[in-house]
């Protein structure tokens, strides 16, 4: 190399620490640039901008939600006090339609009075328990509201618990002496009676016929209380909003209902969540053919009258029939749903030719499956479904804003940092799965999971207050999950997530099984056969002797007789993976649910397919004909010897 390049190469490396800043510019912004494209064409991005609009409105409310709790919490206001602010703006409004009665703010209070004032008298206090048993009526409302305005705990009955180990197991759970039941009630009273002769009845007769032996009349005494119009303020005064007001029972689906706590702030929180997030209005009427011991009715559609100044249409016994016959009657504004209640629905007036005249706004509710909300809104124009996902004694709930149809809720794809919940990997038993460190692993997108929700004590929507039993609370706190020391809420519920951020349920634990390596969705099978056949079904596994996992079993009520089996047979086979197919039936007359119309798979997963004890048809897939046959004890012979290979 000659002095000349050497100069030259000096010369050019000079250059180039003099404008060192400039090219480390250039650099940088090239680099930035490109990342800029990259993010812009990436598909994150474009499911960022898409969802927007729709995470920012759920941020609004979840902001607004915490903003209110804290404020609410530092007025010290409980739900008599929140009542009694009510009625001071809407004296002579409509708080409940029932049937041909109209029920005032003015009158719900006087009636409350009378009972608040019946057991102060009798010497109840502050934090005893009393039962109540009786059907949708303004007066199951106004009973328990009198209770809390002198510091009573009322335990809302489950209608449905008609054993007496069932209803006297309620009634320990819920620590009372006492019940309050309507007349209907009788027969299950002194069954119960007979076991628990300590126990304090008090029959509340709304039709006049006979008082049992024991009984107090309770609607007699109180009408002829003299002191009962008397003022409760200092009482309600004295509430707090960590007070105990009233138990809800679990459903039972899988055992023994559990008494869940709900305290004064627990109920105002269930509250504020549906009239931020569906919008009630004090004007709105809403229709709650739902039962009043629930969450969904007796908590989130009672409070929008008792707290909102709604008015509230109280329905003693859902009916598809008339449904809407009683929306336009009442000229509802929204009504509330759960379960099936909208397949019955489009059921009872698929062939009728007169279309309702009066069109509902809004639904809200849970358990409306994706094939049925499609129907539905087709079939009847209703503008906005409100579906969502929580449970009773649960820390936290997902809402669907946005008409995702099958979608139970969404939380932003950029924001899983900032919410306390999510979904961990669990096995086909819905068991966490931990790794080797001994901690849970977070799912992918579109990762089936178990939903676990933070307990935490800087948000107040995620306490976890329980249930009477200590023992239960514990068994639904997991521990050490993500992280040593953090304790999460265990939903029992798996579910998946897909990457726009919707959660769509799956399944309750224990309800998912197992088959061919595969998992089954016992939800998504019931979905497609009762949609397809109109029928109610329940699906579930049952053990095969020699098999690993569990195989499908369908119990399809029949009354008409008109299944073709053929039929059934071809929609399996367009409409499900081979693993899904149910391969055994049973034909019922009925199938086993709680008064939320959810299905008890208990009785029926127990009594599997054993035709011993089964008194229904039982029909067998035969893997060699592949058809459905009757399955004969021969056959039944072979499975259970494991002669006959599956």
């Amino acid at each position: 190399m000659d002095s000349l390049d050497f100069m030259n190469i000096r010369r050019f490396i000079s250059s180039l620490i003099r404008n060192r800043n400039y090219f480390f510019k250039v650099a940088i912004t090239v680099g930035v640039t490109s990342s800029i494209i990259t993010l812009l064409r990436s598909r994150l991005f474009r499911i960022i901008i898409r969802t927007l609009p729709r995470d920012l409105k759920l941020a609004w409310i979840f902001a607004k939600l915490n903003c209110i709790i804290l404020y609410r919490a530092s007025l010290k206001r409980t739900i008599p006090k929140l009542f009694r602010n009510t009625l001071r703006k809407y004296p002579k409004k409509v708080a409940f339609h029932f049937e041909d009665e109209t029920w005032t703010f003015e009158k719900v209070d006087e009636f409350s009075n009378l009972i608040g004032n019946y057991f102060k008298g009798l010497g109840y206090k502050r934090g005893d328990s009393v039962a109540l048993l009786m059907d949708n009526r303004p007066e199951y409302v106004c009973i328990w509201l009198g209770l809390a305005k002198v510091g009573i705990i009322t335990a809302l009955i489950n209608t449905n618990l008609i054993s007496r180990d069932a209803l006297s197991h309620a009634i320990k759970s819920g620590n009372c002496n006492s019940i309050i039941f309507g007349s209907k009630f009788k027969q299950m009273i002194e069954k119960v009676e007979k076991i628990m002769p300590e126990l304090k009845i008090f029959q509340f007769n709304d039709h006049e016929g006979e008082i049992l032996p024991d009984a107090v009349n309770l609607k007699q005494e109180i009408q002829n209380l003299s002191n009962g119009r008397n003022s409760l303020d200092s009482d309600i005064d004295e509430g707090k909003p960590e007070d105990k007001l009233i138990y809800i029972y679990t459903s039972g689906t899988t055992g023994l209902p559990k008494a869940s706590i709900i305290k004064n702030s627990r109920y105002y929180l269930g509250y504020i969540v549906f009239n931020l997030g569906v919008d009630i209005k004090t004007e709105d009427v809403i229709y709650t053919p739902v039962p009043l011991y629930h969450t969904l009715g007796g908590m989130c559609g009672v409070s929008q009258a008792l707290i909102k100044g709604a008015t509230v249409v109280i329905r003693n016994k859902f009916s598809a029939s008339n449904f809407w016959k009683d929306c336009e009657k009442y000229q509802c504004t929204m009504s509330q749903y759960i379960g099936e209640m909208a397949r019955y629905v489009i059921l009872a007036h698929q062939r009728s030719e007169n279309k309702p005249s009066y069109k509902l706004k809004k639904m809200y509710g849970n358990g409306m499956k994706p094939t049925t909300w499609k129907q539905f809104v087709e079939a009847f124009n209703v503008g906005q479904i409100y579906e969502f996902y929580g449970s009773t004694e649960g820390n936290f709930a997902l809402f669907n804003l946005d008409n995702k149809i099958g979608a139970v809720g969404y939380l932003p794809v950029y924001g899983d940092f900032a919410v306390p919940m999510t979904l961990i990997k669990c096995d086909s038993k819905g068991n966490p799965i931990r790794n080797a460190k001994g901690f849970c692993e977070i799912c992918d997108y579109n990762e089936t999971g178990l939903l676990i929700c933070k307990i935490s004590k800087l948000l107040p929507v995620t306490r976890f207050d329980g249930y009477t039993n200590e023992e239960s609370t514990k068994k639904k706190i997991l521990r050490d999950v993500l992280k040593k020391g953090d304790t999460y809420f265990n939903t029992g519920d798996v579910l998946v997530r897909d990457d726009h951020g919707y959660f769509y349920f799956k399944d309750r634990t224990g309800d998912t099984f197992r088959w061919k390596g595969e998992n089954v969705s016992t939800t998504e099978v019931e979905d497609i056969l009762s949609s397809i056949l109109n029928k109610d079904v329940a699906v579930y596994g049952v053990e095969i002797p020699g098999s690993e996992g569990r195989a499908g079993m369908a119990a399809i009520v029949d009354q008409s007789k008109s299944l073709d089996l053929e039929q059934l047979k071809q929609i399996c086979k367009e409409n499900l993976p081979s693993y899904s197919i149910p391969v055994f039936l049973r034909i019922v007359q009925r199938i086993p649910q709680t008064g939320t119309f959810k299905i008890q798979k208990m009785d029926l997963q127990q009594e599997g397919y054993d035709i011993n004890i089964v008194q229904d048809d039982l029909f067998f897939l035969d893997p060699c004909k592949k058809e459905y046959v009757k399955l004969e004890i021969d056959i039944y012979n072979d499975i259970i010897n494991s002669k006959l290979r599956l």
